[in-house]
């Protein structure tokens, strides 16, 4: 079930993997039941954050805490060079975050050091899994959403992928278990078709049913 906390957890992350272009972590003291959350979390101005927000703007707005890039994250960047953050979702303290230039799955250790062997990528950045069925034609992996399925496994959801056999753009959701990212679990295209390769799912979210059913929502 979804409650205050878990929906503001959601929220949060969405507009988390909107504002990541290095490891930019954010501090949220914002309360479930205020009107403007969306509002001034979407807004890129601080004049009308501070019209929106009123008098407690400084208490209200998303602090930065750490400002770290990914080239200075990793002990080991596998050979790596640019890191084109896509979501984050947080699971156990630590933040798991996908690319959309990279196969590989980051995962930060909360205390965010420097050249540190704890934040680690799981899978090989350049090569994709062995057996994924749906190929991309530029060889990215074009992963925009993250979604945690229970301990170490995760769906990974690629924007919009061009299927040859049909002539048609669907999102593809792949199922994996950490740190086997190499090798897919699970392979799905969405049933929703797309315009093109850039006009597909952005990011996810995932629901839990009262029946105990497991959801998630992809955004367009």
């Amino acid at each position: 079930r979804i409650n205050k906390n878990n929906a503001l957890l959601i929220i949060s992350i969405i507009c988390l993997s909107g504002l990541l272009s290095g490891m930019i972590i954010y501090r949220n003291k914002i309360l479930a039941n205020e009107p403007n959350t969306m509002m001034y979390l979407k807004s890129s101005s601080k004049k009308r954050n501070q019209e929106s927000c009123g008098d407690d703007y400084s208490k209200k707005t998303l602090k930065s805490l750490v400002d770290l890039p990914f080239a200075a994250t990793f002990a080991d960047t596998k050979g790596e060079k640019k890191w084109e953050a896509s979501e984050v979702t947080i699971v156990n303290g630590s933040y798991y975050v996908i690319h959309d230039n990279s196969w590989a799955v980051s995962k930060i250790d909360p205390h965010f050091l420097m050249n540190s062997e704890k934040n680690i990528q799981y899978g090989d950045p350049v090569i994709a899994p062995t057996n994924l069925q749906y190929q991309a034609e530029d060889l990215d992996s074009s992963f925009e959403a993250i979604v945690e399925i229970d301990q170490d496994t995760f769906y990974l959801i690629r924007e919009s992928i061009h299927h040859k056999e049909e002539d048609v753009y669907r999102a593809v959701i792949l199922k994996v278990k950490l740190p086997n990212v190499d090798h897919i679990l699970q392979e799905c295209p969405s049933e929703k078709t797309f315009d093109g390769t850039s006009k597909g799912f952005e990011g996810a979210a995932s629901l839990i049913g009262a029946d105990g059913t497991f959801f998630f929502t992809g955004y367009v």
